[in-house]
């Protein structure tokens, strides 16, 4: 259940420069995007403790700390093009996890993003819809900035027949508690983004599992309580930057997830937050070129798309790469020029 739940958690903010960002109506995820989820290895835990702290113009670094294990797609688009929107009435957009097999409805007003329900189509026992009461479970909530809290409460049920013979559901309520309590520049693997904004939310929750023909929605609940760390930004629409998982004692790590986004592009060649290195072409089949305008030295090392190294080098100026021993596939390399961090993303193609 917790992973259909972080699909939700996709949001932007608008800032203006070296300015505590703020997320609002404007910013919130939209039909056309799609983003590429990449979780963390187990091993990469310990290391993360320090992503849980917070405060005002913060400096959170996981640049060297996450080993990922698997990525999945997540497209949002209209929900009137899925093909369970006649289900949920209220909804304007739906994601798509196809790892999972999940379509997520969601819908936003002036309060903020909505999660309506859900609908699973793999097949097996776990096939079929589930939604929350109206008007949904406030996710996201707008206007939002340092400091601001806000509590929502909903009620989740899905019922299911198992088996051609038995009908049974679940039923959960859910509150989400939720203080933006930081905010500042954030680095992950494949990026540096400033002026982000960092909310953590206790998501308390009743679970039951029931047999509506026999006792009924209210049998004894499961109860359990944790935390969700997130940081959300407004580059390009890269909206939720990083997720953190942990159980009740909020520091506890359970799960890890960042999300990235292919820019905007202009010749073909991604934007990035610092114009002083150009790179192309792109794609390219055996060569890539590093073109800036100043001469001072950098590094740089490209990555395959699970965050791998392929290989690392230094330049000065303008600066040409053989890349024929890589195979087809994304990469992304990472410039660094007197600690400034800068990372594109190129495709080989032979």
């Amino acid at each position: 259940m917790k992973k259909i739940f972080t699909l939700l958690f996709v949001a932007v903010s608008l800032f203006s420069a070296d300015a505590q960002p703020t997320i609002t109506t404007s910013a919130l995820p939209k039909a056309g995007i799609t983003y590429h989820t990449i979780s963390a290895d187990a091993v990469s835990y310990p290391l993360l403790a320090n992503m849980l702290l917070g405060g005002a113009n913060f400096n959170w670094n996981c640049s060297a700390l996450i080993t990922p294990f698997d990525t999945t797609h997540m497209s949002f688009v209209a929900a009137s093009t899925t093909p369970y929107d006649n289900l949920f009435g209220t909804s304007n957009l739906a994601s798509n996890s196809a790892a999972d097999s999940i379509y997520t409805y969601m819908h936003t007003n002036a309060n903020g993003l909505y999660a309506d329900g859900l609908y699973s189509y793999s097949a097996g026992l776990v096939s079929g819809d589930g939604h929350y009461n109206a008007p949904g479970q406030l996710i996201i909530p707008t206007p939002f900035t340092m400091g601001n809290t806000s509590v929502s409460s909903a009620v989740f049920t899905a019922d299911k027949t198992i088996a051609l013979i038995f009908h049974a559901g679940i039923y959960r309520t859910e509150t989400r508690n939720s203080i933006a309590d930081g905010w500042g520049t954030i680095i992950t693997p494949m990026d540096t983004f400033t002026n982000v904004l960092r909310i953590k939310t206790k998501i308390t929750s009743y679970d039951s599992i029931y047999l509506p023909a026999i006792i009924g929605p209210s049998p004894a609940p499961s109860y359990d309580t944790s935390y969700e760390y997130i940081w959300v930004q407004n580059v390009d629409s890269i909206g939720q930057i990083m997720t953190i998982n942990t159980t009740k004692d909020s520091t506890t790590i359970t799960d890890v997830t960042y999300n990235y986004k292919y820019r905007k592009t202009i010749n073909g060649i991604a934007s990035v937050n610092n114009s002083r290195f150009n790179i192309f072409p792109n794609p390219t089949a055996s060569e890539l070129q590093i073109a800036t305008s100043n001469n001072e030295p950098y590094t740089f090392v490209i990555f395959n798309i699970l965050g791998e190294q392929q290989q690392m080098g230094k330049g000065i100026g303008n600066t040409k790469i053989p890349v024929s021993n890589l195979s087809n596939g994304n990469y992304f390399i990472q410039i660094n020029q007197n600690n400034k961090i800068i990372n594109q993303h190129f495709v080989v193609k032979h």
